[in-house]
Parts: structure tokens; C-alpha cells; sequence
């Protein structure tokens, strides 16, 4: 334990090599650390929120101190992610820091959630089974936060093709989302069949 210590305090860059302060550098790692395998790595190409949420759940779960965490964090990034080398010696004094000066510099690869209105840009295709299209209207409608019920009902209805499942939407209004759902696998069967 002794010579754990005595190597750590040896091997620690000072301020002037790094941009983290003092008081992040001379705080020791526990005897049994976990350093989880399993930490997302940031190359500077999704959204650098995304990166920070999965990160502070795992800091969470491992009970890592602030200052631990920007040291670990600093492990997460690799590639054009690396903006740890621009910052100047001793200006990261907190995680918070490090985590605003990180979204900052990936700002540009920050993925904006989608608005309900662009629900009503998918159509079916001609050709397209009810199967198909309801995978692919599905997998925006995850994208977009909370929509309302009545507006997936409408953004769906309007872009079927017309046939028996439009027709049995527009006499019957559904109640729900997953009512216009029960009833398309109605449809869905039938055309499988």
C-alpha cells in the first residue's frame, strides 16, 4: 500500500503539466478502484450530452468523487475528442467544468431531439407493407419527446395510402396510439396472409 502511494504521488503530473488543478491531482484512488471495462468511449462524433449522461451513470454507480471523475472522464475520449491537451494548466477545477468546456467544444455534433410536426413528413411508400411502415414511422416517433396521442393518430392516419386500414381510421377515431396499433395488426395479418 505504502509503495501504491509512493508511486502515485511520483507519477502524477504536476499543474503545470495538465489542466486539471491540484486539488483533482492529488486526490488518490481507492485501494480497490473499479475501473469499469465497460465506460462508452467519445471520439467527437455523437452527442457530447449523451456521452456526459451515460458517463455520470456510471460515476453514479461506481461512486466516484468529482475529482475522480474528471480523471476518469479523461479516459472516455479518444480521437478529435482529445480537447484535454488545448486547456491550459490548472483551469479544470471541477467535473462541472470539465463537462461544460467538453460540451462546448462538441456543440456541432449535438443531436437535437425531433419536433411531432415532422411526424407528418412520413408516408407510405407504394409498394410498402403496413408492417414496413409502422417499423419506420416507429423509429422517429422515438425521437420525438412526449408526443401527444392525438397527434402520432394523425400524423399516422395522414400518411397512409388510402385503403381498408385508412378507411376504418377516418370512420372510427382511435382512442389511443395504441388502439390505431391494435388495429393495424389486424391489417398487418391480412396482408401477410
Amino acid at each position: 500500500m505504502k509503495l501504491r502511494q509512493q508511486v502515485n504521488k511520483e507519477t502524477l503530473p504536476t499543474e503545470q503539466d495538465v489542466p486539471f488543478n491540484e486539488h483533482i491531482m492529488i486526490e488518490e484512488l481507492p485501494a480497490h478502484f473499479p475501473a469499469p471495462a465497460h465506460l462508452p468511449v467519445y471520439d467527437g462524433s455523437a452527442d457530447p450530452a449523451e456521452h456526459i449522461r451515460k458517463f455520470e451513470n456510471t460515476a453514479l454507480l461506481h461512486r466516484y468523487t468529482d475529482n475522480i471523475k474528471c480523471r476518469v472522464f479523461l479516459t472516455t475520449l479518444t480521437g478529435s475528442a482529445q480537447l484535454f491537451d488545448q486547456l491550459p494548466a490548472g483551469s479544470i477545477r471541477c467535473f462541472a467544468k470539465f463537462s461544460s468546456l467538453f460540451q462546448h467544444q462538441f456543440a456541432s455534433s449535438r443531436k437535437y431531439k425531433k419536433s411531432a410536426i415532422s411526424l407528418f413528413a412520413i408516408k407510405q411508400d407504394e409498394r410498402e407493407t403496413l408492417r414496413a411502415y409502422v417499423q419506420r414511422f416507429n423509429i422517429p416517433v422515438l425521437e420525438v419527446p412526449a408526443p401527444h396521442q392525438e397527434v402520432l393518430i394523425n400524423a399516422f392516419t395522414q400518411g397512409l395510402r388510402g385503403g381498408p386500414l385508412f378507411d376504418s381510421l377516418a370512420k372510427r377515431l382511435a382512442v389511443d396510439f395504441l388502439d390505431v396499433l391494435a388495429r393495424t395488426e389486424k391489417y398487418m395479418n391480412l396482408e401477410d396472409a
